[in-house]
């Protein structure tokens, strides 16, 4: 946090008006436990607590600490719900840049925006454009900027207040993502965020998935979220590019990651659990499951390295085990009236599988198929008379993201 109003900053507004006593940082501290609860940062009340109680324990405040330990159970307690119903929306965040006169010094600048809970582009791409409508007056167009790639400044009425807002996720390395195992953690610190542009080498925005890349854009603030602001200035950007079979493992890892987080869901979700099988089996939903099947053929494994065509195979053996361990779950789940609609998800599946085995086999399987009527079926893929093994499940999930065999 930034340091103002301190008792040093001499003739600074507001200095001299504080009072620095152990009871005025008491009573700070308090309130700010009630405004961490406020605003659902409940994990962070405890490290409040840990500043309290050697105040309340040399007063001998005794019913400071149990009120302070209630607080605390009660934040754990609703922890505890948010990590099994999977509902906490600690906020949405949007990339922001400014073009134009009318904008000063902001001109060229891209900030990141914190938004609270669910908010969608539509709302704020409105609420920037009423705000920035009133600031400047009706003889100033205020213009958003559709395109979410590199902006032609060239382009624009230098003389207009040009806005171009993009959704941004906040980003992290893998090595991230094994120090931030928990939801909280994940949504709590955050300097550096990401968006994604599909493209073409011909040109077009979209196409086949053999020509289909992806740009990635990840930007750095100056400070980390959540902040004493509500926006913060972008200090840094970086881009790289995917190729369309980096595109494709990368779509692939993101459905068997989900379909795993699914699985070791407690309680279980049956609907979201339905409709995450609908989008593996269906092709009806969507074909690009099967349809990233074709950089393993012949025709376009020739062009790719054999550590690009092995990390595709990986892939798809972590989604098939994903899918069957979903399978057995939601036939568990399930009452009487959705045994048809079950069934025809399995078969899908094993039609599915029976497309796909030859391609995404290696010679490790040779010695690991069990004969099923006129197919057969690789043992990852097959599932069905074992339990759902919490840790075999992680295990699928870290194979997926690795590219391990």
């Amino acid at each position: 946090m930034e340091e103002r109003g301190m008792r040093e900053d001499k003739g600074t507004a507001g200095a001299e008006d504080h009072s620095y006593t152990q009871p005025n940082l008491v009573s700070l501290l308090e309130t700010s436990m009630d405004y961490f609860e406020q605003g659902q940062r409940y994990e962070v009340m405890s490290e409040v607590a840990k500043l309290l109680q050697p105040f309340y324990e040399d007063a001998r405040d005794s019913k400071s600490m149990m009120e302070m330990y209630g607080k605390l159970h009660q934040a754990y307690r609703k922890v505890v719900d948010i990590e099994e119903s999977g509902r906490r929306y600690l906020g949405t965040y949007f990339r922001v840049a400014f073009f134009g006169r009318p904008f000063g010094d902001d001109h060229e600048k891209q900030y990141i925006y914190k938004e609270p809970a669910v908010t969608t582009l539509a709302e704020i791409v409105l609420r920037l454009q009423k705000l920035y409508s009133r600031k400047f007056g009706p003889g100033t167009p205020v213009n958003i900027v559709q395109e979410s790639g590199r902006v032609d400044i060239e382009s624009l009425a230098s003389n207009h207040a040009n806005i171009q807002i993009t959704h941004v996720e906040p980003y992290f390395t893998e090595d991230m993502l094994q120090d931030r195992t928990s939801r909280f953690e994940r949504t709590n610190n955050l300097s550096r965020f990401v968006f994604e542009a599909p493209f073409t080498r011909g040109g077009k925005q979209q196409g086949d998935v053999t020509r289909q890349c992806m740009r990635k854009t990840v930007l750095t603030t100056s400070h980390w979220f959540p902040y004493i602001k509500k926006r913060i200035l972008v200090i840094h950007q970086e881009q790289f590019e995917l190729s369309p079979i980096e595109v494709a493992i990368e779509a692939m890892q993101r459905k068997t990651s989900d379909l795993v987080a699914q699985v070791q869901r407690s309680p279980p979700d049956l609907k979201r659990l339905q409709l995450l099988l609908q989008g593996c089996v269906s092709t009806q939903v969507n074909q690009g499951v099967q349809e990233y099947a074709v950089f393993l053929s012949q025709q376009h494994s020739s062009e790719l390295s054999s550590a690009q065509i092995s990390q595709l195979k990986t892939v798809y053996r972590s989604m098939m085990d994903a899918c069957q361990h979903s399978l057995d779950l939601n036939e568990s789940l399930i009452s009487t009236d959705q045994l048809l609609y079950h069934q025809d998800m399995k078969s899908k599946f094993q039609k599915m599988l029976t497309t796909l085995n030859p391609l995404i086999a290696d010679d490790s399987d040779n010695d690991d198929r069990v004969a099923h009527g006129s197919d057969t079926y690789p043992r990852a893929a097959r599932r069905s008379q074992v339990g759902l093994d919490p840790h075999r499940m992680s295990a699928i999930l870290f194979s997926s993201i690795s590219g391990a065999t």
